[in-house]
């Protein structure tokens, strides 16, 4: 089971990439065929589906469009965009210059959205900037422009740059618990602007990418992007790389956990608190998304995948799955 199968998203980001492509003349129909979904499944307020599947609807929305903005702006933003910025930014001396040409590209090449990266002391703000908000009413793009940009300023560098807040020029949405997971700090919403900030510090790193690795983060996208970093050093994720391999013999409590972090237990739950997480909702999601790969897997049954993410009896299991994703694992099966 590789990684990009066991992270799973919420279904909010689907209903919108189909009711864009209905608005646009492209078969929302078509597009969950192709994804191996159904309109039941996604329909829930709680659904959920694989990180692989939600790529799958985004890279069929790219070439059907060939626009990397999905239709959203007035202009499209063609195919081959991204890749062009990113041949300018691997050949730059270090993170301040690759974004500093990164944005100046973007200057030249549409005036439907602008980037600008404003170092101020010992932060840095990456700031993204939509001509026209209407165009973007449920802020998809600019959820997944700010996660972009920042993956993508990650893996020039070769290490996870970690966020000291993220901004967002609208209210909190209803499915505001993704944004633990898609930008790991402090949200402030309602602000004048939509962006995410950083240590200055990883400005100074050199780009360590080349042609052929830009070749296959390019071939890769969006899947690697919809996934947490591998070298993502938040202690929520240190914690479920730990446990994911444990859940078939039964999770490690929690003093086990923070002695394998060599941490003191109240250290440990500071840290998570602060992520806002708890070790038991770790070990809850870790279950979820299993199960979840598994119902779609068809090669087991309910009771097997039950046991398999620890639970003693099919009803408990049940019941906490529905909780999860707000259908029972029979219904989320045959729906899949």
């Amino acid at each position: 089971m590789g990684q990009s199968e066991r992270f799973t998203a919420s279904c909010h980001f689907v209903r919108v990439l189909l009711q864009q492509a209905e608005s646009k003349g492209i078969s929302s129909q078509m597009l969950l065929d192709s994804a191996g979904l159904t309109p039941e499944l996604v329909e829930g307020a709680q659904a959920r589906l694989t990180t692989e599947k939600l790529a799958k609807i985004v890279q069929l929305m790219w070439s059907n469009l060939n626009d990397e903005t999905m239709g959203f702006y007035p202009s499209p933003t063609k195919l081959g965009t991204f890749q062009m910025m990113g041949q300018l930014s691997i050949n730059s001396p270090s993170l301040y210059k690759a974004l500093k040409r990164a944005t100046r590209f973007y200057s030249l090449v549409t005036d439907d959205y602008s980037f600008r990266l404003v170092r101020k002391g010992d932060e840095c703000t990456f700031i993204y900037t939509p001509k026209d908000n209407e165009a973007d009413k449920e802020h998809l793009i600019i959820e997944f422009t700010l996660i972009v940009w920042h993956r993508f300023a990650s893996w020039l560098v070769g290490k996870h740059i970690p966020l000291s807040s993220t901004s967002f020029s609208y209210p909190s949405p209803a499915h505001v618990d993704e944004y633990k997971f898609m930008y790991p700090s402090p949200h402030k919403f309602n602000q004048d602007q939509n962006s995410f900030s950083f240590s200055s510090q990883y400005l100074n790193l050199p780009i360590i990418q080349n042609e052929e690795s830009l070749h296959a983060f390019i071939n890769r996208s969006p899947v690697d992007i919809f996934l947490k970093p591998r070298n993502d050093e938040s202690f929520s994720t240190r914690i479920r790389l730990y446990i994911e391999p444990l859940v078939f013999d039964g999770f490690p409590d929690f003093d086990t956990v923070a002695e394998k972090l060599c941490m003191a237990n109240q250290t440990l739950r500071r840290k998570l608190k602060a992520e806002g997480t708890s070790y038991q909702q770790i070990k809850d999601l870790v279950r979820r998304d299993i199960a979840i790969y598994h119902l779609t897997q068809q090669s087991l049954s309910i009771s097997e995948i039950s046991c398999l993410v620890g639970f003693t009896e099919p009803g408990a299991f049940i019941r906490a799955f529905k909780n999860w994703t707000g259908v029972t694992p029979g219904d989320y099966r045959k729906e899949s």
